[in-house]
């Protein structure tokens, strides 16, 4: 659900952005797509650390959703 997500945020913003005439950059830089790709980020580490096998590996997708989880919050 996460790569999805962000495939179809990635793609929304390059078209807007040829749409706008701006550049890729700019597009990205929009505080919606933000919000979305952080979105994305968390549900992609939430799916990876809760199909991890080894105890390690569920700890560091957590920390990385978490860091995504915070920047949603104290954006």
């Amino acid at each position: 659900m996460g790569c999805a997500t962000a495939l179809a945020v990635l793609g929304w913003s390059s078209w807007e952005a040829a749409r706008t005439g701006q550049k890729w950059r700019q597009a990205l830089q929009v505080p919606t797509v933000k919000i979305w790709l952080n979105t994305a980020g968390v549900l992609f580490c939430a799916g990876l650390a809760l199909t991890a096998v080894a105890w390690w590996e569920t700890v560091l997708w957590a920390i990385l959703g978490a860091l995504f989880l915070g920047q949603l919050v104290f954006r």
